[in-house]
């Protein structure tokens, strides 16, 4: 998988896409996310908290590994959204992204990542679904470069 993030900062020095990766990441920080949350993520997952933590493509940011303040991350994020809502704690969701009104929600049993309207979390009421979190990586990275191309789009100006 991480070839994948050696394609997203040739994006970034083509000036396709803005953004980087920033914050913790690391094997402490995956050990702190997988003992708080009480769940082994997923092999792509873990990949992404090792090498890369979080990552910022403009205008979406991709937060996992967290902060030095530690006051969001996976961790953080998901524990909050667990205590509102006990089907996604049952299936084990892990927040990845919170974008526009929606959330994304990572699954480590089948590395699927799902988005939701953020008021409605309601597994089975997806709004988009990959198959892995490759693919979304992917999504995010096509979505802010065809945005970047958009003279319309208030963020390039």
């Amino acid at each position: 998988m991480m070839w994948h993030m050696d394609e997203i900062r040739q994006k970034l020095r083509e000036g396709s896409v803005s953004g980087g990766p920033w914050g913790h990441r690391g094997p402490a920080a995956l050990e702190r996310i997988e003992r708080g949350l009480g769940v082994e993520l997923g092999q792509q997952l873990r990949a992404f908290v090792l090498r890369v933590g979080n990552l910022r493509i403009d205008p979406f940011s991709i937060i996992v590994a967290g902060d030095d303040a530690g006051k969001r991350s996976a961790l953080t994020e998901t524990h909050g959204l667990w205590k509102r809502n006990a089907a996604l704690e049952a299936c084990k969701a892990v927040q990845v992204m919170a974008h526009a009104g929606e959330l994304y929600l990572y699954y480590p049993e089948n590395e699927h990542v799902s988005a939701y309207d953020a008021l409605r979390p309601v597994p089975g009421e997806e709004t988009l679904s990959w198959e892995s979190f490759k693919l979304f990586l992917d999504w995010v990275v096509n979505e802010a470069e065809t945005m970047m191309r958009d003279p319309e789009y208030p963020f390039t100006s």
